[in-house]
């Protein structure tokens, strides 16, 4: 006789889970629940150790501010134009200073493009 395979399912976005011993989802961190029963999730849930994640107001506010970025706002490399672009830290401009002087481009730059390398 053929055994039958368990799975276990992902209420919130269907994705399915052979492993037994897994008891929330990888994608958006639910419950998990049997789904050769298919029980009601309110039932299955009762052996569960710790309560659903729930945004709050602050990830809300949170994930609108990363949504409203004015794409004008974006720094961008003058040479390339790619907007791969990160902040040389203080401290890397400060060595550079006590090393090489104002000779060092990296001590007179604020930014590095990470596509190019051209900095500014």
């Amino acid at each position: 006789m053929k055994k039958v395979k368990q799975f276990k399912k992902c209420p919130q976005c269907g994705r399915l889970y052979n492993d037994l011993n897994m008891r929330y989802c990888l994608n958006d961190n639910y419950p998990l629940i049997d789904h050769e029963t298919n029980n009601p999730l309110g039932e299955q849930l009762k052996d569960f150790d710790r309560p659903i994640y729930k945004p709050t107001l602050d990830d809300l506010k949170r994930e609108q501010a990363k949504e409203s970025v004015d794409p004008s706002c974006v720094p961008k490399c003058p040479t390339c134009g790619s907007e791969r672009v990160k902040k040389i830290s203080t401290m890397k401009r400060a060595t550079h200073m006590h090393l090489f002087g104002f000779f060092s481009k990296t001590a007179v730059s604020q930014f590095c493009c990470e596509n190019c390398g051209y900095k500014w």
